[in-house]
């Protein structure tokens, strides 16, 4: 889809300020570097935004979401002002601790489809250097801009009609990734007025069962093998984005594997569909438990039925990790 315009502004932290400051915009023309860099945020923003996002409705249960009737407007005119009312929604929540933020609204349109992606980069500190024939002069600069995996948030949003029938979208918040809670409640649930497709726990929930079934139905005891070894290694996981199709992808699992729990979600959408991975919640369907024995080998199951499957017995003068099964 081709890029028509980018917009950019520069938002201060605001949040409480009686008198927030004054946002100040410019456009992005093709010419610039800079628009090529956001062409590559555009293209990339369907796969690199994995967190589904529905639009909250109000507080009497409508669909009057005051969000998304700036995102329709800006469809419709792409003027400063458009823009400048989402900036100043972003502006208005953000806090000190998230500081200054550079916002760009990136729109495309092709025949009668819309797309729009909101990025923020966040604002850092740097030095700058140049050379010349007989030395080195090296400056600090502020106010430094950069794309990385700590300090950038996009949230994506398409449709016909100018987006009036889109009833979400999808985003995410790679600066405050570590932090399930932060990234709700700013720049999902204040900035978007979103809320989350798939809870959490929802979605963890659905993954260990589903992995579950997978290791109950596959009958290569190869493959069984490499599920239990990947599903262990998700107890050191919590707050990142996660999907069934993430986890096949982080374990490099095998195809017969990767078909095997594919097949156990019987819906290639749900497979795919992300949430915030919640490590208590999964743990509570399916958690494993492994032990050493006496001659080295290591043994594993279902930490909730292990006690059952197999009969432990200490041995004298070995150390208690070490058992006769």
């Amino acid at each position: 889809m081709e890029i028509k315009s980018i917009k950019s502004f520069f938002v201060h932290p605001s949040k409480n300020e009686k008198v927030p400051k004054k946002i100040t915009s410019t456009d992005v023309p093709k010419t610039n570097d800079v628009f090529g860099m956001l062409q590559t945020v555009f293209d990339k923003s369907e796969t690199e935004c994995v967190i589904n996002v529905l639009f909250k409705p109000d507080d009497k249960g409508k669909q009057n979401n005051a969000f998304k009737k700036l995102l329709v407007e800006y469809a419709k005119n792409q003027t400063d002002e458009n823009g400048m009312q989402i900036a100043e929604a972003l502006q208005t929540v953000t806090t000190k601790k998230s500081g200054l933020g550079l916002l760009f609204i990136v729109f495309g349109q092709e025949g009668n489809k819309t797309k729009i992606v909101l990025s923020r980069f966040a604002a850092d500190q740097g030095i700058s250097a140049s050379e010349s024939k007989e030395k080195l002069n090296v400056q600090y600069v502020q106010n430094v801009f950069m794309k990385n995996a700590i300090a950038y948030k996009s949230a994506m949003f398409q449709g016909a009609s100018h987006l009036a029938n889109i009833t979400g979208g999808k985003a995410i918040d790679k600066q405050m990734s570590g932090h399930l809670d932060n990234i709700a409640h700013y720049w999902i649930t204040h900035f978007l007025q979103c809320a989350l497709e798939t809870t959490a726990a929802t979605g963890s929930n659905r993954l260990a069962v589903r992995i579950k079934d997978a290791i109950a139905t596959v009958k290569d005891s190869d493959v069984k093998s490499e599920i239990i070894a990947a599903a262990s290694l998700l107890k050191n996981v919590n707050a990142q984005p996660f999907s069934g199709k993430l986890f096949c992808d982080k374990y490099s699992l095998s195809d017969d594997a990767t078909n095997a729990i594919a097949h156990a979600f019987k819906d290639d959408s749900l497979f795919k569909e992300s949430f915030m991975f919640d490590a208590g919640a999964f743990q509570k369907v399916l958690s494993y438990k492994s032990i050493e024995m006496s001659n080295g080998a290591f043994i594993s199951a279902n930490a909730y039925s292990f006690n059952d499957i197999f009969k432990i017995t200490p041995l004298d003068g070995v150390k208690n990790d070490e058992v006769q099964v």
